[in-house]
């Protein structure tokens, strides 16, 4: 098996999804096409281990490399799955057949879906609530929030890491964090005009969790981790205030 760079984001966090600098994306102007990333995240702990998000189902064998570099694979004890768009879920599968017993977690509708459509064993494939934690050892995730029960946010109190899915992401295959993209903030702002104007209420939601919470690090499922949050919440908080009507 390849031997893949696995980085160390933040205490026993390691970044293990996969870039495609070769990807045209419908909602990209031809100019602006810089590729982008699939994130996925493991968590470590002292007795279990979790992947936070997927990857598509052609990039698998390179995720599950990484992830095998680190625990044994086959000991995985935690899918989170936080969007079941094929691009966040289709190694799903791959994934499964090389566990023994994962358990995946996610929405409740999310859950509806992926049994349709992987036709998964309904006991291996969990709904969980906003407040749910899940305990690996030495430390624990909690699942924060529902939008909708479209996107599953997870945080990770041991470190103030914020797993935000969708939000505060960007389309880009180049660095690992903020600090390594000179225009991230402009990225950024893009995929919020693309994706978000129109979702000022679940906005609005996002950033009263990472209020409440002491977040460090906010690490999404396309771009970079955020190792200054700060930067990119007061951006999303002027961006909201401006797009309001």
């Amino acid at each position: 098996m390849d031997k893949y760079e696995v980085p160390e984001l933040w205490g026993r966090v390691f970044s293990v999804g996969t870039r495609d600098p070769a990807a045209l994306l419908s909602n990209c102007d031809g100019d602006k096409r810089r590729g982008t990333t699939y994130n996925a995240y493991l968590v470590i702990g002292k007795k279990k281990s979790a992947l936070v998000g997927c990857v598509p189902r052609e990039r698998s064998q390179e995720l599950m490399g990484k992830v095998d570099q680190l625990v044994n694979l086959s000991d995985l004890a935690y899918i989170i799955i936080q969007n079941w768009r094929p691009e966040h879920c289709g190694a799903l599968l791959e994934l499964l057949s090389s566990t023994t017993g994962a358990i995946v977690m996610t929405t409740g509708t999310g859950r509806e879906e992926l049994l349709s459509r992987h036709h998964l064993p309904s006991d291996q494939v969990h709904a969980v609530k906003a407040g749910n934690r899940l305990e690996l050892g030495d430390r624990h995730l909690e699942f924060v929030e529902l939008y909708g029960d479209n996107e599953l946010l997870v945080f990770s109190p041991d470190n103030g890491m914020l797993f935000s899915g969708e939000f505060f992401g960007e389309h880009i295959a180049e660095g690992i964090c903020d600090e390594d993209v000179d225009d991230i903030l402009g990225l950024a702002r893009a995929n919020f005009d693309r994706l978000l104007a129109d979702r000022e209420r679940a906005v609005e939601e996002v950033l009263g969790v990472a209020r409440g919470f002491d977040v460090r690090v906010i690490a999404p499922a396309h771009g970079v981790v955020f190792k200054n949050p700060r930067k990119i919440l007061d951006c999303y908080q002027d961006w909201l205030r401006l797009s309001a009507p």
